[in-house]
């Protein structure tokens, strides 16, 4: 190898669409840490002539798999905003679920809401780790110890941690062994461990408490009722620090309530989209 080609600038790390389908209002789901954007397949019923919807792999998932590279949080939200610039899109609404929301947390805090018009939060706090007057993070609370072992943990021996986050996903009682549930699952365990590790370790220092109440743009909360990561007043403390945030929980739905329950989301997701054409339209 060269002495240029060692000195090269390494290219940054980009987002890469997992499905782009309709037209209109653009939707851009943000998918949660060792996933990709098929998780969100259940939703593509929804595109039509007046919905866009695209679902990105964000680096070091699915096709935007880092191939060695380390990836930490802070790549995620410019190569969103990249991909966004790329395609040329405003008025978009964020969707983000669990890590995805903190990405969007991040592009917002970062790029601004020039090009966002409404923002999805599903199932996800501001901030993981409990703090002094913050009791809304991780169920069952969370240490930067904890998590330091647990990336080490994912270092070492990632499927049996990729089974630990597969238990956690869903609501209780839910079982992983069913037709619509194929693929989600094996996502997860070919998921890159190492890439992991360094994701969920930098996740968990984020902190995006105080720029809640500055989105000044329509929010959407919905939670899983059954959520084992998250308690039922998260989504409702978030709903409120939001500027102009609302609160939808949905029953018998653990921490993915897009895929436990596609048709009571897809209802709520459709409704909050209508709403802000609504709001364009008017005088």
């Amino acid at each position: 190898m060269t002495a240029a080609a060692l000195s090269a600038p390494i290219p940054p790390l980009r987002a890469v669409a997992h499905f782009d389908r309709g037209a209109g209002r653009p939707v851009v789901f943000l998918h949660g840490w060792a996933t990709h954007g098929g998780f969100f397949r259940f939703q593509e019923p929804l595109a039509g002539p007046d919905r866009r919807l695209i679902a990105l792999d964000l680096p070091g998932h699915g096709a935007a798999r880092a191939e060695g590279r380390p990836v930490v949080f802070a790549d995620l939200a410019p190569a969103v905003a990249d991909w966004l610039e790329g395609a040329g899109l405003d008025g978009v609404v964020l969707v983000g679920w669990s890590m995805g929301a903190s990405v969007a947390f991040d592009l917002i805090a970062r790029f601004g809401l020039d090009r966002i018009a409404g923002l999805v939060v599903i199932d996800m706090t501001a901030r993981i780790l409990d703090a002094p007057g913050w009791t809304h993070g991780l169920a069952g609370g969370l240490t930067p110890a904890q998590v330091e072992r647990a990336s080490a943990a994912m270092r070492a021996n990632w499927p049996r941690q990729a089974e630990r986050v597969v238990e956690r996903l869903f609501a209780p009682g839910r079982r992983t062994d069913t037709a619509d549930l194929a693929g989600f699952i094996e996502a997860i365990e070919a998921a890159d461990g190492a890439a992991m590790a360094s994701l969920w370790s930098t996740l968990a220092t984020t902190d995006f408490r105080s720029l809640l109440p500055r989105i000044d743009r329509p929010a959407l909360v919905v939670t899983g009722a059954e959520s084992r990561l998250y308690r039922p007043d998260v989504g409702v403390a978030m709903a409120q620090a939001l500027a102009r945030g609302r609160h939808v929980a949905i029953e018998g739905a653990g921490h993915a309530p897009q895929i436990e329950a596609p048709a009571a989301f897809n209802r709520v997701l459709a409704d909050f989209i209508a709403s802000l054409n609504d709001q364009d339209q008017q005088p």
